[in-house]
């Protein structure tokens, strides 16, 4: 923050904030590997204190598509045990009513 001027707002009093209007441009940049970010703004900006708001895109998941995919998948079933299907179930069922007998 070497360059900016004493005694402007920073972003938590900024003119936003105060209720002055704001217009906004939008541009694509590249962050060098030193951190730094170089924009040339357009000619209807004028000179003057701004504020930049940097939108980082989300990161890459590793591995491929497919990885990406059957590690969700494995993670939902961990969640979510094998249910028995309705036949199963029935079976089951059957099986266990067999097993109390009669006692008449």
């Amino acid at each position: 923050m070497d360059d900016y001027p004493e005694g402007l707002p920073l972003a938590e009093e900024n003119r936003h904030d105060r209720g002055e209007d704001m217009n906004a441009v939008k541009l694509q940049a590249v962050v060098s590997e030193n951190r730094e970010l170089k924009i040339t703004l357009p000619p209807e900006v004028p000179p003057g204190a701004v504020e930049v708001i940097v939108l980082v895109p989300e990161p890459e998941p590793e591995g491929s598509d497919v990885e990406s995919m059957l590690r969700l998948v494995e993670e939902w079933r961990a969640k979510h045990p094998v249910r028995r299907s309705k036949e199963e179930i029935d079976r089951y069922l059957e099986e266990e009513r067999a097993s109390w007998g009669d006692d008449e």
